[in-house]
Protein backbone atom coordinates (compact mmCIF):
# COMPACT_ATOMS: atom_id res chain seq x y z
CA UNK A 1 0.00 0.00 0.00
CA UNK A 2 0.63 3.45 -0.83
CA UNK A 3 2.29 5.55 2.43
CA UNK A 4 -0.97 7.83 2.01
CA UNK A 5 -3.83 6.02 0.75
CA UNK A 6 -5.35 9.88 -0.48
CA UNK A 7 -2.55 9.98 -3.00
CA UNK A 8 -4.21 6.87 -4.75
CA UNK A 9 -5.79 7.49 -8.19
CA UNK A 10 -7.33 6.39 -11.39
CA UNK A 11 -4.94 7.91 -13.51
CA UNK A 12 -1.72 6.87 -10.73
CA UNK A 13 -3.25 3.11 -10.98
CA UNK A 14 -3.38 3.17 -14.79
CA UNK A 15 -0.12 4.28 -15.22
CA UNK A 16 1.41 1.40 -12.52
CA UNK A 17 -0.33 -1.12 -14.75
CA UNK A 18 1.02 -0.03 -18.03
CA UNK A 19 4.54 0.70 -16.87
CA UNK A 20 4.07 -2.98 -15.57
CA UNK A 21 3.45 -3.87 -19.33
CA UNK A 22 6.26 -1.83 -20.94
CA UNK A 23 9.59 -1.92 -20.28
CA UNK A 24 9.72 -0.26 -16.60
CA UNK A 25 11.09 3.00 -15.34
CA UNK A 26 15.07 4.07 -17.22
CA UNK A 27 16.71 4.47 -13.76
CA UNK A 28 20.13 5.14 -15.82
CA UNK A 29 23.26 3.03 -17.41
CA UNK A 30 25.82 1.16 -15.07
CA UNK A 31 28.87 2.89 -15.44
CA UNK A 32 30.96 -0.44 -15.44
CA UNK A 33 29.43 -1.81 -18.81
CA UNK A 34 27.11 1.26 -19.82
CA UNK A 35 23.88 -1.26 -19.81
CA UNK A 36 20.25 -0.27 -18.79
CA UNK A 37 19.18 -0.08 -15.64
CA UNK A 38 14.98 -0.55 -15.26
CA UNK A 39 12.82 -0.36 -12.27
CA UNK A 40 9.75 -2.82 -12.88
CA UNK A 41 6.81 -4.18 -10.79
CA UNK A 42 6.48 -8.12 -10.95
CA UNK A 43 3.85 -10.20 -9.35
CA UNK A 44 5.70 -10.05 -5.79
CA UNK A 45 6.11 -5.69 -6.21
CA UNK A 46 8.89 -3.67 -7.62
CA UNK A 47 12.07 -5.08 -8.78
CA UNK A 48 15.74 -3.53 -10.39
CA UNK A 49 16.84 -5.14 -14.19
CA UNK A 50 20.01 -4.93 -15.37
CA UNK A 51 19.92 -5.04 -19.08
CA UNK A 52 17.49 -5.08 -21.17
CA UNK A 53 14.97 -7.95 -22.93
CA UNK A 54 17.10 -10.34 -24.65
CA UNK A 55 20.61 -9.12 -24.27
CA UNK A 56 23.14 -11.81 -23.32
CA UNK A 57 23.71 -11.59 -18.96
CA UNK A 58 20.43 -9.51 -18.47
CA UNK A 59 19.77 -9.99 -14.40
CA UNK A 60 16.86 -9.00 -11.98
CA UNK A 61 17.95 -7.94 -8.18
CA UNK A 62 15.30 -7.88 -5.43
CA UNK A 63 14.37 -4.91 -3.44
CA UNK A 64 13.55 -4.36 0.93
CA UNK A 65 10.10 -4.67 1.20
CA UNK A 66 10.79 -1.08 2.74
CA UNK A 67 11.42 0.46 -0.38
CA UNK A 68 8.76 -0.88 -2.55
CA UNK A 69 8.28 -4.80 -2.31
CA UNK A 70 5.05 -6.44 -1.82
CA UNK A 71 3.10 -4.35 -3.84
CA UNK A 72 5.24 -0.82 -3.64
CA UNK A 73 4.69 0.26 0.60
CA UNK A 74 6.32 3.34 -0.15
CA UNK A 75 5.40 4.30 -3.58
CA UNK A 76 4.86 8.34 -4.23
CA UNK A 77 1.84 7.57 -6.71
CA UNK A 78 2.14 11.08 -7.97
CA UNK A 79 5.56 11.15 -8.62
CA UNK A 80 5.76 7.85 -9.88
CA UNK A 81 2.70 8.86 -12.43
CA UNK A 82 4.87 12.39 -13.53
CA UNK A 83 8.16 10.37 -13.56
CA UNK A 84 6.38 8.17 -16.11
CA UNK A 85 4.56 10.52 -18.20
CA UNK A 86 7.90 11.91 -18.82
CA UNK A 87 9.48 10.13 -22.41
CA UNK A 88 7.29 8.16 -22.24
CA UNK A 89 8.20 5.93 -18.84
CA UNK A 90 11.39 5.90 -20.16
CA UNK A 91 13.00 8.76 -18.05
CA UNK A 92 11.73 10.94 -15.03
CA UNK A 93 13.52 11.31 -11.53
CA UNK A 94 14.63 8.57 -10.01
CA UNK A 95 14.31 10.01 -6.96
CA UNK A 96 10.73 10.60 -6.65
CA UNK A 97 10.03 7.18 -7.54
CA UNK A 98 10.30 4.91 -4.37
CA UNK A 99 12.83 7.32 -2.92
CA UNK A 100 15.76 5.41 -4.58
CA UNK A 101 19.02 7.47 -5.52
CA UNK A 102 21.07 5.89 -8.27
CA UNK A 103 23.91 5.21 -5.97
CA UNK A 104 21.28 3.01 -3.99
CA UNK A 105 20.14 1.41 -7.60
CA UNK A 106 24.29 0.71 -8.36
CA UNK A 107 24.61 -0.44 -4.73
CA UNK A 108 21.45 -2.97 -4.85
CA UNK A 109 22.36 -4.86 -8.46
CA UNK A 110 25.84 -4.90 -7.21
CA UNK A 111 25.01 -7.34 -4.33
CA UNK A 112 26.01 -9.58 -2.48
CA UNK A 113 28.21 -7.24 -0.96
CA UNK A 114 31.68 -8.44 0.82
CA UNK A 115 31.75 -6.33 4.15
CA UNK A 116 34.80 -7.62 5.94
CA UNK A 117 36.80 -10.57 6.98
CA UNK A 118 36.50 -12.12 10.68
CA UNK A 119 38.88 -14.75 12.04
CA UNK A 120 39.54 -15.28 8.09
CA UNK A 121 36.36 -15.85 6.57
CA UNK A 122 34.16 -13.43 5.08
CA UNK A 123 31.39 -12.06 5.87
CA UNK A 124 28.78 -10.87 2.90
CA UNK A 125 25.30 -8.88 2.60
CA UNK A 126 22.77 -9.77 0.07
CA UNK A 127 18.55 -9.97 -0.12
CA UNK A 128 16.72 -12.77 -0.14
CA UNK A 129 13.01 -13.94 -0.38
CA UNK A 130 12.35 -12.83 3.65
CA UNK A 131 14.97 -9.47 3.52
CA UNK A 132 18.53 -8.21 4.22
CA UNK A 133 20.76 -11.08 5.65
CA UNK A 134 24.03 -11.95 6.55
CA UNK A 135 26.22 -14.82 5.85
CA UNK A 136 28.74 -16.44 7.23
CA UNK A 137 30.30 -20.02 7.07
CA UNK A 138 28.01 -21.09 5.03
CA UNK A 139 24.88 -19.59 7.88
CA UNK A 140 22.75 -17.00 7.48
CA UNK A 141 21.75 -14.20 10.18
CA UNK A 142 18.91 -11.55 9.48
CA UNK A 143 19.85 -7.45 9.19
CA UNK A 144 16.87 -6.39 11.63
CA UNK A 145 15.51 -2.96 12.53
CA UNK A 146 17.45 -2.95 15.29
CA UNK A 147 20.75 -3.19 13.02
CA UNK A 148 19.33 -0.14 10.97
CA UNK A 149 17.79 -2.97 8.34
CA UNK A 150 19.93 -0.90 5.68
CA UNK A 151 21.73 -3.90 3.55
CA UNK A 152 23.51 -1.13 1.84
CA UNK A 153 25.08 0.62 4.44
CA UNK A 154 25.49 -1.89 7.54
CA UNK A 155 29.36 -1.34 8.59
CA UNK A 156 31.89 -3.63 10.13
CA UNK A 157 31.42 -2.94 13.30
CA UNK A 158 27.54 -3.87 12.98
CA UNK A 159 28.51 -6.60 11.10
CA UNK A 160 30.83 -8.37 13.27
CA UNK A 161 28.66 -7.79 16.10
CA UNK A 162 25.31 -9.39 14.06
CA UNK A 163 27.84 -12.93 13.61
CA UNK A 164 28.96 -13.12 16.72
CA UNK A 165 25.43 -13.18 18.53
CA UNK A 166 23.61 -14.25 16.10
CA UNK A 167 25.56 -17.18 14.37
CA UNK A 168 29.00 -17.96 16.60
CA UNK A 169 26.50 -17.63 19.94
CA UNK A 170 23.84 -19.80 18.79
CA UNK A 171 21.25 -17.12 19.16
CA UNK A 172 19.76 -17.21 15.28
CA UNK A 173 17.47 -20.15 14.95
CA UNK A 174 19.21 -20.32 11.01
CA UNK A 175 22.35 -21.11 12.91
CA UNK A 176 23.94 -24.71 12.21
CA UNK A 177 27.28 -26.68 11.96
CA UNK A 178 30.11 -25.28 13.61
CA UNK A 179 29.14 -22.51 16.22
CA UNK A 180 33.06 -21.07 16.82
CA UNK A 181 36.31 -21.96 16.04
CA UNK A 182 38.92 -21.70 18.81
CA UNK A 183 42.49 -22.44 16.87
CA UNK A 184 44.37 -25.13 15.06
CA UNK A 185 46.46 -27.91 17.29
CA UNK A 186 48.62 -30.34 15.23
CA UNK A 187 47.24 -29.97 12.00
CA UNK A 188 43.77 -29.68 12.73
CA UNK A 189 41.14 -27.32 13.63
CA UNK A 190 39.28 -27.47 17.27
CA UNK A 191 35.80 -26.68 16.62
CA UNK A 192 33.10 -26.12 18.72
CA UNK A 193 29.35 -27.69 16.85
CA UNK A 194 26.07 -28.13 16.92
CA UNK A 195 25.13 -31.65 16.60
CA UNK A 196 21.99 -33.89 17.26
CA UNK A 197 22.75 -34.04 20.90
CA UNK A 198 24.00 -30.65 21.39
CA UNK A 199 27.10 -28.65 21.51
CA UNK A 200 30.17 -30.22 21.55
CA UNK A 201 33.89 -29.85 20.92
CA UNK A 202 35.35 -31.21 17.49
CA UNK A 203 39.14 -32.01 16.24
CA UNK A 204 39.79 -33.93 13.23
CA UNK A 205 37.62 -37.07 13.88
CA UNK A 206 37.52 -36.52 17.60
CA UNK A 207 34.45 -35.53 19.68
CA UNK A 208 34.19 -34.57 23.27
CA UNK A 209 31.47 -33.28 25.13
CA UNK A 210 31.29 -29.28 25.94
CA UNK A 211 32.02 -27.86 29.65
CA UNK A 212 28.28 -26.45 30.78
CA UNK A 213 29.88 -22.54 31.33
CA UNK A 214 30.45 -22.45 27.95
CA UNK A 215 27.28 -23.28 26.32
CA UNK A 216 25.90 -19.77 25.59
CA UNK A 217 29.17 -18.61 24.27
CA UNK A 218 31.02 -20.95 22.67
CA UNK A 219 33.52 -18.43 21.41
CA UNK A 220 34.74 -17.48 24.76
CA UNK A 221 35.99 -21.26 25.64
CA UNK A 222 40.19 -21.04 25.79
CA UNK A 223 41.90 -23.56 23.26
CA UNK A 224 44.54 -24.76 25.78
CA UNK A 225 41.23 -26.00 28.24
CA UNK A 226 39.58 -27.32 24.40
CA UNK A 227 42.51 -29.50 23.72
CA UNK A 228 43.12 -30.45 27.56
CA UNK A 229 39.23 -31.58 27.47
CA UNK A 230 39.87 -33.62 24.28
CA UNK A 231 43.43 -34.93 25.26
CA UNK A 232 41.46 -36.48 28.66
CA UNK A 233 38.22 -37.76 27.08
CA UNK A 234 40.05 -40.16 24.49
CA UNK A 235 44.22 -39.79 25.08
CA UNK A 236 45.27 -38.16 21.74
CA UNK A 237 48.12 -37.36 23.27
CA UNK A 238 49.54 -40.52 24.55
CA UNK A 239 48.02 -41.94 21.82
CA UNK A 240 45.31 -44.76 21.61
CA UNK A 241 47.35 -47.82 20.84
CA UNK A 242 50.05 -46.77 23.46
CA UNK A 243 46.76 -46.42 26.10
CA UNK A 244 45.48 -49.77 25.26
CA UNK A 245 48.56 -51.41 26.04
CA UNK A 246 49.30 -49.70 29.63
CA UNK A 247 46.19 -50.72 30.25
CA UNK A 248 46.83 -54.06 29.56
CA UNK A 249 50.19 -53.96 31.58
CA UNK A 250 48.00 -52.61 34.55
CA UNK A 251 45.91 -55.42 34.74
CA UNK A 252 48.18 -58.58 34.69
CA UNK A 253 46.43 -61.20 36.50
CA UNK A 254 43.30 -59.66 36.86
CA UNK A 255 40.09 -60.63 35.02
CA UNK A 256 40.60 -58.53 31.88
CA UNK A 257 40.98 -61.02 28.55
CA UNK A 258 44.62 -61.09 27.63
CA UNK A 259 45.66 -59.40 24.16
CA UNK A 260 46.75 -62.25 21.57
CA UNK A 261 47.11 -62.36 18.03
CA UNK A 262 45.17 -62.28 15.55
CA UNK A 263 44.19 -66.15 13.78
CA UNK A 264 45.23 -67.07 10.86
CA UNK A 265 42.53 -66.38 7.77
CA UNK A 266 40.59 -69.48 7.12
CA UNK A 267 41.60 -70.98 3.97
CA UNK A 268 39.26 -70.53 0.48
CA UNK A 269 36.88 -73.37 -0.92
CA UNK A 270 37.64 -74.66 -4.33
CA UNK A 271 34.04 -73.18 -5.18
CA UNK A 272 35.78 -69.66 -3.84
CA UNK A 273 39.08 -70.06 -6.10
CA UNK A 274 37.53 -71.02 -8.81
CA UNK A 275 35.35 -68.03 -8.87
CA UNK A 276 38.41 -65.54 -8.37
CA UNK A 277 39.63 -67.07 -10.92
CA UNK A 278 36.71 -66.53 -13.35
CA UNK A 279 35.50 -63.40 -12.17
CA UNK A 280 37.10 -60.82 -14.13
CA UNK A 281 36.54 -62.82 -17.57
CA UNK A 282 32.69 -62.60 -16.62
CA UNK A 283 32.07 -59.12 -15.36
CA UNK A 284 33.62 -58.09 -19.04
CA UNK A 285 30.18 -59.47 -20.05
CA UNK A 286 28.10 -59.14 -17.04
CA UNK A 287 27.81 -56.14 -15.07
CA UNK A 288 24.81 -56.82 -12.21
CA UNK A 289 26.32 -58.58 -9.25
CA UNK A 290 23.52 -61.18 -9.01
CA UNK A 291 24.22 -61.93 -12.94
CA UNK A 292 27.64 -62.72 -12.23
CA UNK A 293 27.30 -64.83 -9.00
CA UNK A 294 24.36 -66.98 -11.40
CA UNK A 295 26.95 -67.04 -14.42
CA UNK A 296 29.45 -68.36 -11.71
CA UNK A 297 27.78 -70.91 -10.49
CA UNK A 298 26.56 -72.61 -13.85
CA UNK A 299 29.86 -72.39 -15.00
CA UNK A 300 30.95 -74.28 -11.59
CA UNK A 301 28.21 -76.92 -12.42
CA UNK A 302 29.66 -76.96 -16.11
CA UNK A 303 33.28 -77.79 -14.66
CA UNK A 304 32.03 -80.68 -12.65
CA UNK A 305 30.04 -82.35 -15.30
CA UNK A 306 33.57 -82.11 -17.85
CA UNK A 307 35.75 -82.73 -14.82
CA UNK A 308 37.54 -80.03 -14.59
CA UNK A 309 37.72 -78.77 -10.77
CA UNK A 310 40.59 -80.68 -9.62
CA UNK A 311 42.83 -77.62 -9.77
CA UNK A 312 40.92 -75.83 -7.73
CA UNK A 313 40.65 -78.79 -5.58
CA UNK A 314 44.68 -79.30 -5.05
CA UNK A 315 44.39 -75.25 -4.54
CA UNK A 316 41.86 -75.38 -1.56
CA UNK A 317 43.64 -78.56 -0.07
CA UNK A 318 47.24 -76.94 -0.09
CA UNK A 319 46.23 -73.69 1.62
CA UNK A 320 43.75 -75.72 4.00
CA UNK A 321 47.21 -77.71 5.18
CA UNK A 322 48.74 -74.34 5.05
CA UNK A 323 45.81 -73.31 7.22
CA UNK A 324 46.29 -76.03 9.34
CA UNK A 325 50.55 -75.23 10.45
CA UNK A 326 49.64 -71.76 10.68
CA UNK A 327 47.05 -72.03 12.90
CA UNK A 328 48.71 -75.25 15.31
CA UNK A 329 52.05 -72.03 15.35
CA UNK A 330 49.17 -69.57 16.39
CA UNK A 331 48.09 -71.61 19.07
CA UNK A 332 51.30 -72.07 20.24
CA UNK A 333 52.25 -68.47 20.87
CA UNK A 334 48.67 -67.70 22.27
CA UNK A 335 49.64 -70.29 24.92
CA UNK A 336 53.12 -68.62 25.44
CA UNK A 337 51.49 -65.44 26.15
CA UNK A 338 49.12 -66.82 28.53
CA UNK A 339 51.98 -68.77 30.41
CA UNK A 340 54.04 -65.97 30.85
CA UNK A 341 50.96 -63.60 32.05
CA UNK A 342 50.30 -66.09 34.37
CA UNK A 343 47.38 -67.70 33.10
CA UNK A 344 47.44 -71.61 32.43
CA UNK A 345 45.24 -73.42 30.25
CA UNK A 346 44.62 -76.62 32.34
CA UNK A 347 42.92 -74.12 35.52
CA UNK A 348 40.53 -73.11 32.97
CA UNK A 349 41.89 -70.26 31.00
CA UNK A 350 42.46 -70.79 27.20
CA UNK A 351 42.96 -69.08 24.13
CA UNK A 352 38.91 -68.37 23.90
CA UNK A 353 39.27 -66.70 27.22
CA UNK A 354 40.06 -63.55 25.37
CA UNK A 355 36.40 -63.61 23.37
CA UNK A 356 34.57 -63.89 27.03
CA UNK A 357 33.12 -60.66 26.48
CA UNK A 358 31.54 -62.03 23.10
CA UNK A 359 30.82 -65.32 24.13
CA UNK A 360 29.30 -63.60 27.65
CA UNK A 361 26.49 -61.26 24.63
CA UNK A 362 25.83 -64.26 22.92
CA UNK A 363 24.53 -66.42 25.93
CA UNK A 364 23.08 -63.19 27.22
CA UNK A 365 21.30 -62.30 23.91
CA UNK A 366 20.15 -66.61 23.86
CA UNK A 367 18.54 -66.69 26.93
CA UNK A 368 16.38 -63.82 26.01
CA UNK A 369 15.10 -66.08 22.92
CA UNK A 370 15.03 -68.99 24.55
CA UNK A 371 11.73 -70.50 26.77
CA UNK A 372 12.69 -70.58 30.02
CA UNK A 373 13.33 -73.78 31.71
CA UNK A 374 9.77 -74.60 33.42
CA UNK A 375 8.23 -73.61 29.38
CA UNK A 376 10.94 -76.34 28.52
CA UNK A 377 9.65 -78.87 31.10
CA UNK A 378 6.02 -78.42 30.45
CA UNK A 379 6.10 -79.10 26.72
CA UNK A 380 8.95 -81.33 26.91
CA UNK A 381 6.04 -84.28 27.29
CA UNK A 382 3.81 -82.89 24.77
CA UNK A 383 6.91 -82.95 22.18
CA UNK A 384 8.01 -85.82 22.58
CA UNK A 385 4.67 -87.70 23.21
CA UNK A 386 3.16 -85.70 19.51
CA UNK A 387 6.76 -86.68 17.58
CA UNK A 388 6.80 -90.38 18.94
CA UNK A 389 3.13 -91.25 19.08
CA UNK A 390 0.34 -88.45 18.24
CA UNK A 391 1.77 -87.51 14.65
CA UNK A 392 0.24 -89.34 12.36
CA UNK A 393 2.28 -91.32 9.90
CA UNK A 394 3.36 -90.25 6.35
CA UNK A 395 0.68 -90.86 3.64
CA UNK A 396 1.58 -93.27 1.15
CA UNK A 397 2.37 -92.16 -2.36
CA UNK A 398 0.47 -93.01 -5.26
CA UNK A 399 2.11 -95.01 -8.91
CA UNK A 400 2.18 -91.95 -9.92
CA UNK A 401 4.19 -89.66 -7.48
CA UNK A 402 6.27 -92.72 -7.75
CA UNK A 403 7.02 -92.72 -11.00
CA UNK A 404 7.53 -88.81 -10.91
CA UNK A 405 10.10 -88.69 -7.80
CA UNK A 406 12.04 -91.30 -10.45
CA UNK A 407 11.94 -89.79 -13.46
CA UNK A 408 11.99 -85.99 -12.42
CA UNK A 409 15.88 -85.61 -12.72
CA UNK A 410 16.05 -86.76 -15.44
CA UNK A 411 13.42 -84.95 -16.75
CA UNK A 412 14.87 -81.61 -15.19
CA UNK A 413 18.08 -81.76 -17.15
CA UNK A 414 16.54 -80.73 -20.38
CA UNK A 415 13.71 -78.68 -19.26
CA UNK A 416 14.15 -75.21 -16.81
CA UNK A 417 10.38 -74.40 -16.03
CA UNK A 418 8.50 -76.16 -13.44
CA UNK A 419 5.34 -76.23 -15.36
CA UNK A 420 7.60 -77.66 -18.50
CA UNK A 421 8.34 -80.19 -15.95
CA UNK A 422 5.16 -81.16 -15.06
CA UNK A 423 3.96 -81.55 -18.53
CA UNK A 424 6.77 -83.92 -19.96
CA UNK A 425 6.19 -86.24 -16.69
CA UNK A 426 2.55 -86.65 -17.28
CA UNK A 427 3.46 -87.23 -20.98
CA UNK A 428 6.02 -89.84 -20.49
CA UNK A 429 3.03 -91.25 -17.51
CA UNK A 430 1.10 -91.40 -20.52
CA UNK A 431 3.17 -93.39 -22.46
CA UNK A 432 3.63 -96.25 -19.66
CA UNK A 433 -0.11 -97.05 -20.25
CA UNK A 434 1.08 -99.05 -23.85
CA UNK A 435 1.37 -102.72 -23.98
CA UNK A 436 -1.15 -103.35 -20.89
CA UNK A 437 0.34 -100.87 -18.93
CA UNK A 438 3.79 -103.13 -18.20
CA UNK A 439 5.62 -99.78 -17.44
CA UNK A 440 3.72 -99.11 -14.56
CA UNK A 441 3.88 -101.89 -13.04
CA UNK A 442 7.10 -101.58 -11.05
CA UNK A 443 5.46 -97.95 -9.61
CA UNK A 444 2.21 -99.32 -8.77
CA UNK A 445 4.21 -102.23 -6.71
CA UNK A 446 5.72 -99.31 -5.16
CA UNK A 447 2.69 -97.45 -3.93
CA UNK A 448 1.42 -100.66 -2.82
CA UNK A 449 3.92 -101.37 -0.65
CA UNK A 450 3.85 -97.77 0.61
CA UNK A 451 0.32 -98.07 1.03
CA UNK A 452 0.71 -101.64 3.47
CA UNK A 453 3.61 -99.56 5.75
CA UNK A 454 1.09 -96.41 6.04
CA UNK A 455 -1.53 -98.80 7.58
CA UNK A 456 1.05 -101.00 9.57
CA UNK A 457 1.81 -97.41 11.24
CA UNK A 458 -1.64 -96.58 11.95
CA UNK A 459 -2.17 -100.08 13.18
CA UNK A 460 0.86 -98.99 16.04
CA UNK A 461 -0.72 -95.69 16.61
CA UNK A 462 -4.01 -97.06 17.58
CA UNK A 463 -2.11 -99.43 19.43
CA UNK A 464 -0.20 -96.67 21.70
CA UNK A 465 -3.16 -94.91 22.09
CA UNK A 466 -3.71 -95.75 25.74
CA UNK A 467 -0.13 -94.63 26.65
CA UNK A 468 -0.33 -91.59 24.52
CA UNK A 469 -3.88 -90.51 26.41
CA UNK A 470 -2.26 -91.28 29.75
CA UNK A 471 0.78 -88.91 29.25
CA UNK A 472 -0.94 -86.03 27.89
CA UNK A 473 -4.17 -86.30 30.88
CA UNK A 474 -1.44 -85.24 33.34
CA UNK A 475 0.06 -82.02 31.37
CA UNK A 476 -2.56 -79.28 29.72
CA UNK A 477 -3.21 -79.29 26.26
CA UNK A 478 -1.16 -77.32 24.06
CA UNK A 479 -3.89 -75.61 21.81
CA UNK A 480 -7.47 -75.89 22.49
CA UNK A 481 -9.78 -76.74 19.19
CA UNK A 482 -12.75 -74.83 18.56
CA UNK A 483 -15.67 -76.19 19.79
CA UNK A 484 -18.47 -76.57 17.70
CA UNK A 485 -20.49 -73.97 19.78
CA UNK A 486 -17.36 -71.32 18.44
CA UNK A 487 -17.34 -72.94 15.14
CA UNK A 488 -21.63 -71.90 14.96
CA UNK A 489 -20.98 -68.14 16.02
CA UNK A 490 -18.47 -68.17 13.17
CA UNK A 491 -20.66 -69.17 10.89
CA UNK A 492 -23.30 -67.05 12.21
CA UNK A 493 -21.03 -64.09 11.54
CA UNK A 494 -20.47 -64.71 8.12
CA UNK A 495 -24.06 -65.17 7.37
CA UNK A 496 -24.70 -62.05 8.69
CA UNK A 497 -21.77 -60.59 6.85
CA UNK A 498 -22.67 -61.29 3.68
CA UNK A 499 -23.77 -58.45 1.33
CA UNK A 500 -26.50 -57.92 -1.00
CA UNK A 501 -25.32 -58.49 -4.68
CA UNK A 502 -25.78 -54.64 -6.56
CA UNK A 503 -27.93 -54.33 -9.81
CA UNK A 504 -24.84 -54.99 -12.04
CA UNK A 505 -23.82 -58.34 -10.42
CA UNK A 506 -27.72 -59.12 -10.73
CA UNK A 507 -27.45 -58.39 -14.56
CA UNK A 508 -23.69 -60.27 -15.14
CA UNK A 509 -25.52 -63.24 -13.40
CA UNK A 510 -28.55 -63.60 -16.02
CA UNK A 511 -26.61 -61.99 -18.91
CA UNK A 512 -23.13 -63.94 -18.36
CA UNK A 513 -24.08 -67.17 -20.10
CA UNK A 514 -25.27 -65.27 -23.04
CA UNK A 515 -22.19 -63.85 -23.91
CA UNK A 516 -20.02 -65.61 -26.89
CA UNK A 517 -18.11 -65.57 -29.82
CA UNK A 518 -19.79 -64.78 -32.99
CA UNK A 519 -18.26 -68.62 -33.87
CA UNK A 520 -20.88 -69.75 -30.77
CA UNK A 521 -17.00 -70.77 -28.65
CA UNK A 522 -16.96 -69.16 -25.39
CA UNK A 523 -14.90 -65.47 -24.64
CA UNK A 524 -12.20 -65.08 -22.22
CA UNK A 525 -13.25 -64.32 -18.26
CA UNK A 526 -11.99 -60.81 -19.11
CA UNK A 527 -13.16 -60.06 -22.43
CA UNK A 528 -16.71 -61.41 -21.20
CA UNK A 529 -16.22 -58.78 -18.39
CA UNK A 530 -15.95 -55.87 -20.49
CA UNK A 531 -18.80 -57.04 -22.83
CA UNK A 532 -21.04 -57.05 -19.90
CA UNK A 533 -20.04 -53.54 -18.72
CA UNK A 534 -20.57 -52.32 -22.22
CA UNK A 535 -24.10 -53.75 -22.45
CA UNK A 536 -25.05 -52.76 -18.56
CA UNK A 537 -23.44 -49.27 -20.02
CA UNK A 538 -26.11 -49.31 -23.07
CA UNK A 539 -29.07 -50.00 -20.51
CA UNK A 540 -31.65 -47.51 -20.32
CA UNK A 541 -33.06 -46.27 -16.77
CA UNK A 542 -36.42 -48.46 -17.51
CA UNK A 543 -33.65 -51.69 -18.20
CA UNK A 544 -32.07 -50.83 -15.00
CA UNK A 545 -34.91 -50.22 -12.92
CA UNK A 546 -35.67 -53.97 -13.32
CA UNK A 547 -32.33 -54.87 -11.37
CA UNK A 548 -32.25 -51.82 -8.91
CA UNK A 549 -35.49 -53.56 -7.36
CA UNK A 550 -34.51 -57.08 -7.25
CA UNK A 551 -31.22 -55.82 -5.54
CA UNK A 552 -33.25 -53.84 -3.26
CA UNK A 553 -35.55 -56.80 -2.29
CA UNK A 554 -32.33 -59.02 -1.78
CA UNK A 555 -31.11 -56.34 0.42
CA UNK A 556 -33.84 -56.09 2.70
CA UNK A 557 -34.19 -60.08 2.81
CA UNK A 558 -30.12 -60.16 4.66
CA UNK A 559 -31.56 -57.28 6.74
CA UNK A 560 -34.32 -59.57 7.64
Amino acid sequence: MAADISTITTDALETLLSTRQKDGVLMGQHPEDGRNIRLKIGRFGAYLQWGDDGEEGTSTHSLPKDVGGQGGQNIDFQAFHLSSDDDNGQGGVPGTVLGLTFEDVIGYVSLPRKICTFRGLPITASIGPYGPYLKYNNTYVPIGKDSGGNVLSIDEEEAEKLVIDGIINKKSKLSRGTLAELGEVDGGMVRVKDGRFGVYLNWKKVNAKMPAEYLENPSEMPLDEAWDIIKIKFGVGAGRGSKKKSKANDNKGSDTAPDLPKPPKRPLSSYLHFCAAKRPEVTESTKSLGEVSKKLAKLWAAAGEAGERKPYEDLALAEKVSYEEKKRAWQEECNNILSKMGLDNSSGRSIASSKNKQATKKSTYGKKNKKSTRDKSRTSIHSNTLKNNDMPPKKPLSSYLHFCAAKRPEVAKTTKTLGDVSKELARLWAETAKDGGKGRQPYEELATKDKERYERQILQMKNSADTTEALLSSTPPLKKSRSAKTKAKLISKKVKSKRAPSAYMLFCSEHRKDVMNEDGSKLSFGETTKRLAQMWKDCDSTARSVYENRALEEKLKIAD
